[in-house]
């Protein structure tokens, strides 16, 4: 299993926090075809507020961001995730170091 936390703190009061992670990911889009996360989770300020299962994204050229598609996860998943991340404290998490979830 594949995870991608995004840091929504700036947008998640205003937009709420699943359009917030739709919306708040620059990444490499070749790069990221690789590395297709099936799970991404809107963090601000090192608390997991919201879970998501990844449906797919699109290029927006204007604002060079990769928009996602995304549904809440289901309480196994979350339960799941909490239990790779330690709880809901990722104010130290390293993305890169935990990507794949075995």
């Amino acid at each position: 299993m594949k995870i991608i936390a995004v840091n929504i703190r700036k947008t998640h009061e205003k937009k709420g926090p699943k359009k917030a992670t739709e919306e708040a990911w620059k990444l490499n889009e070749d790069k990221f075809r690789e590395n297709r996360p099936e799970f991404v989770i809107g963090v601000a300020s090192g608390k997991i507020h919201g879970y998501y299962k990844f449906q797919n994204f699109l290029p927006d050229i204007k604002s060079k961001r990769l928009i996602f598609s995304l549904t809440e996860c289901d309480s196994l998943e979350i339960d799941k995730i909490d239990s790779f991340t330690n709880g809901k404290n990722l104010k130290y998490f390293v993305i890169k170091h935990k990507w794949e979830i075995k």
